[in-house]
């Protein structure tokens, strides 16, 4: 199988990009501020002067009343210029938001780029469906799916690890490509990183840690996990926890083997010189449904255990104690990675620097 390309256009699970636009008030609006917990739906058109475009459009302005009624939210955007734009909502009164996108950069960044395209967003604002034109109207397609989502029922919380647990990060078939690179690009015993006689060490310790890695080095397996996470986890750390998170550590595949009891004890991810620098863990499961045991567990904030989907990736502070709990049946696959902001670049360089100094 050849290396799964990302492609420009958001896809499943992508988050919808935030933007500043005029509306046909001529008032800029920006998408975080009108999405308030409902489902959005996205209609991205060339210009009302194509006949298909103007269709579609006409068939969202009917669906609109529905989908409003729901508690979605409609954004609908061209490249029309503004007395275009207004001359259309003053004949439709549609009671949602026409924007004008007149330099295209809008449209380039849901990766429409002059594609008469809607999109079907939850109220995670990621991606559900892309829809294309075809027998049905793209807004009438897009009113059917958001009718049929469940309303969320409110419950109360219980005491949980400020985890942050992100879905649809990865596809199932891309989960399955990076389990067959960790067998066909080798793999190699795990170990950890300790500070002896002043020095960073690694060092295999099967009482703690009982693992197989595959470093992930070469170029078409990093550009492929690589502009996934950026475009599917990294926003959803700076919103979350406002942390601009602009370096990756590394990434690997591992994986944890019930025949040699798989785990690893608890532990935090940043207690060395040479760890202090990380801020955040990802711990991405590629095959949850096949192993039973290999749960995330927070010891610090009682025994609740985390098992994420597959193509599910739960994010956490590497300051918090954790512990990948024994497999007890079939094969736990995993990627795991560290990332930091620049304040752990610049933490990271210094050690690096009195490193080399101490070394000379």
């Amino acid at each position: 199988m050849s290396t799964p390309k990302l492609e420009d256009l958001l896809e499943r699970g992508d988050r919808a990009p935030n933007f500043f636009l005029p509306d046909q008030r001529d008032i800029i609006i920006n998408l975080n501020d009108k999405a308030r917990g409902g489902p959005l739906f996205v209609l991205l058109y060339p210009t009302q002067k194509d006949p298909g475009a103007l269709g579609e459009l006409q068939a969202m302005f009917k669906a609109a009343p529905a989908m409003l009624e729901s508690g979605a939210h409609l954004f609908a955007i061209s490249a029309d210029p503004m007395p275009l734009v207004q001359k259309i909502a003053g004949e439709n009164n549609p009671g949602f938001f026409l924007l004008s996108d007149a330099d295209k950069q809008v449209a380039a960044r849901f990766g429409a780029r002059g594609k008469l395209i809607g999109f079907v967003f939850g109220p995670d604002q990621k991606v559900r469906t892309v829809l294309r034109p075809g027998d049905t109207p793209i807004a009438e397609r897009a009113a059917a799916e958001i009718a049929a989502m469940d309303t969320p029922v409110p419950s109360p919380a219980q005491l949980h690890p400020p985890i942050l647990v992100i879905p649809e990060v990865f596809s199932p078939s891309f989960c399955q490509w990076l389990i067959e690179q960790l067998e066909t690009r080798g793999n190699e015993p795990s170990g950890t990183l300790r500070m002896e006689a002043g020095k960073m060490v690694h060092i295999t310790d099967g009482e703690t840690k009982r693992r197989r890695d595959h470093h992930v080095v070469d170029k078409d397996l990093l550009e492929a996990i690589g502009s996934r996470i950026e475009r599917r986890v990294l926003p959803e750390i700076r919103n979350a926890f406002h942390c601009d998170i602009r370096f990756v550590e590394e990434f690997k595949i591992v994986r944890y083997d019930a025949d040699v009891g798989g785990f690893f004890r608890p532990h935090r991810d940043n207690t060395t010189i040479g760890t202090a620098h990380r801020r955040f863990a990802m711990t991405l499961n590629l095959n949850t449904e096949d192993h039973e045991g290999g749960e995330l567990r927070f010891p610090e904030y009682g025994q609740a255990s985390y098992r994420p989907a597959t193509g599910e990736a739960a994010i956490f502070s590497c300051n918090l104690l954790h512990e990948a709990t024994d497999v007890t049946r079939g094969q736990r696959y995993t990627l795991l990675s560290f990332m930091y902001d620049e304040s752990g670049r610049q933490f990271l360089e210094r050690h690096r620097k009195q490193g080399q100094a101490t070394s000379a």
